[in-house]
């Protein structure tokens, strides 16, 4: 019922010089033993650890998420992204945060879980990151919303309650499945916000840098080559999206993702048109501040500059039909966002197989779960410890 919801870049990997290594610095003095404050452990319950650099490959907000909980964690964290942070598939998402569909699979439902849970941790934590949230209404199938399952905050309500939900829509569903917990980010605000508190815990951001390739001694991945030089590391985080496969084809590793394009729209239009998220088989929309609607769409055709307009007419001849305060919308913006897509639709996270150093993080729904992905790779990697959230996601899934 339900539409899909919802870098660097790099061409290979190089052999490391030996001469590379810092063997002047001592290990002590290339890590830090600043106190651990990963998950929502208070400071006092916290222990002291020595933690390691890394270089995370993205800033999109899979990317920033991570940087953020590493540094936080007390890490030594460089971070490094081909373009603005921000951009990309995460500046051109729907932004829907919520634990997803009761009938989602498996292997996601750990992860998913901590959703809502995890934004409003952050919520805390960050200034700048803020969630509006208003719940959503989904319907398609009347008979289809009947069998959704229900828990305290999935309820199947009537025309009447949707029409005090929503009372500019013209025509209420006889039935839709309200799910009180969700909401939606500002992506782009949220991706600056978690990169200011990373960059409060030392962090350095790099915009406009390219890894060009990964550094590679002993089948160990110890850094990052740029065109404006080497980075040593002790891990590498590879949360690149659609180019994640470009830096893993040298490491011996084929990680099927490919482009998921979807289409995002902006209009211009009166405050408080649409109150809550509204899903069905049309479209997505949601309020997205003072006079301005979005609204999300799966992308069909070339792309053109022509049909994207085509597109938003249409959607906007849909929204100017079905609310009441919508006759005046104008579509402001239509762009297209590559999401990463893998395989089987589910993200993948986890060590890089048979290169010890390198970590990958490329997540479809990655403004969905950026929140508890950060925390669990920062875990993960500072730790050594094992998410069970993250069981079947791992990549050695697509080992033959």
């Amino acid at each position: 019922m339900r539409g899909a919801r919802c870098g660097a870049n790099g061409d290979g990997a190089i052999a490391d010089d030996p001469a590379d290594d810092p063997a002047d610095d001592p290990a002590d003095d290339r890590v830090s033993t600043r106190r651990r404050n990963l998950s929502t452990k208070p400071p006092e319950q916290a222990t002291l650890r020595h933690v390691t650099s890394t270089v995370v490959l993205g800033a999109g907000i899979v990317g920033a998420s991570i940087a953020y909980h590493l540094a936080r964690a007390g890490a030594e964290v460089t971070l490094l992204d081909k373009d603005l942070p921000g951009t990309g598939a995460t500046g051109a998402s729907f932004a829907w945060i919520g634990k997803g569909p009761e009938a989602q699979r498996f292997d996601q439902s750990a992860l998913r879980a901590h959703v809502v849970d995890d934004y409003r941790r952050l919520e805390e934590q960050v200034p700048g990151v803020q969630v509006r949230w208003t719940g959503s209404l989904c319907w398609d199938d009347d008979e289809a919303v009947r069998q959704e399952p229900r828990s305290q905050d999935r309820l199947l309500i009537t025309a009447v309650d949707v029409a005090h939900l929503e009372p500019a829509l013209l025509s209420p569903p006889p039935v839709a499945l309200r799910i009180t917990s969700d909401g939606a980010i500002d992506p782009t605000a949220a991706v600056e916000a978690l990169l200011a508190a990373a960059r409060g815990y030392g962090a350095d951001i790099r915009a406009g840098v390219s890894a060009r390739r990964l550094r590679v001694r002993d089948e160990r991945v110890v850094g990052v080559e740029t065109a404006d030089g080497s980075l040593t590391a002790d891990s590498v985080v590879i949360a690149t999206g659609t180019d994640a496969p470009l830096l893993c084809a040298p490491l011996g590793f084929h990680l099927p993702v490919a482009g998921s394009p979807a289409i995002l729209l902006r209009f211009a239009a009166a405050p408080d048109v649409v109150r809550t998220l509204v899903s069905n088989d049309q479209v997505e929309v949601r309020q997205a501040g003072e006079g301005t609607l979005l609204a999300a769409r799966e992308h069909r055709g070339e792309g053109t500059e022509a049909q994207l307009r085509a597109t938003g007419e249409a959607v906007a001849a849909h929204l100017r039909s079905s609310f009441v305060g919508a006759e005046s919308i104008e579509l402001l913006s239509a762009e297209v966002g590559t999401r990463p897509m893998p395989v089987d639709g589910s993200p993948v996270i986890g060590p890089v197989p048979g290169a010890d150093g390198a970590y990958l993080a490329v997540v479809h729904s990655g403004v969905t779960l950026a929140a508890p992905v950060g925390r669990l790779v920062a875990a993960e990697i500072l730790d050594g410890a094992v998410a069970v959230e993250l069981e079947g996601l791992r990549p050695t899934r697509f080992l033959d």
